[in-house]
C-alpha cells in the first residue's frame, strides 16, 4: 500500500510538474517568438533606414559632383583666360621693349649733337620715361601671372 501511495504521490507531483513544465515551455516559446519578431522588425527598420541613408547619400553625391564639375569648368575657363592674357602681356612686353631699345642710343646722339633743341631732348626723355614705366607695369603683370 505504501507503494501505491508513493505512486499516487509521484503521479500527483508529475501532474503538477507537467503543467509547470508545459507553462515554462510556453513561456520560453513565447519569449523566443517575441524575440524573433522584435529582431525581424529591427532588421526591417534597419534595412529601411539604410536604404534611405544610401539614397540620400547618392543624391547628395550627385549634387556635389555636379557642383564640382561646374566649379571645375569655371576654373578651367579662368585658367584659359589667364593663359591668353599672359600670352598677350608677353607679346606686348616684347613689342614695347623693342620699341624702347632704340631710344637710349638716340638720346645719347641727341646729347652729343649741339644743333638739337632742348625741347626735343626733353620730349624724347619723357617718351622714354613713359615707355619704361609701361614696360615695368607689363613686367609686373607677367611676373604676377
Amino acid at each position: 500500500m505504501s507503494n501505491a501511495l508513493e505512486q499516487t504521490d509521484s503521479q500527483s507531483e508529475d501532474g503538477l510538474s507537467n503543467p509547470l513544465l508545459h507553462s515554462e515551455e510556453v513561456r520560453e516559446s513565447l519569449r523566443n517568438e517575441v524575440s524573433e519578431n522584435l529582431h525581424n522588425e529591427f532588421e526591417s527598420r534597419f534595412r529601411e533606414s539604410m536604404e534611405l541613408a544610401k539614397s540620400q547619400f547618392k543624391q547628395k553625391l550627385e549634387e556635389e559632383t555636379a557642383r564640382f564639375e561646374e566649379e571645375r569648368s569655371r576654373l578651367q575657363q579662368e585658367v584659359a583666360a589667364h593663359r591668353r592674357n599672359a600670352a598677350d602681356i608677353a607679346a606686348e612686353l616684347v613689342s614695347k621693349q623693342a620699341e624702347l631699345d632704340p631710344f637710349n642710343p638716340e638720346t645719347a646722339e641727341m646729347l652729343e649733337d649741339p644743333d638739337v633743341e632742348l625741347s626735343k631732348l626733353v620730349r624724347n626723355k619723357v617718351s622714354i620715361t613713359e615707355l619704361s614705366a609701361y614696360v615695368r607695369g607689363l613686367q609686373y603683370l607677367a611676373d604676377k601671372m
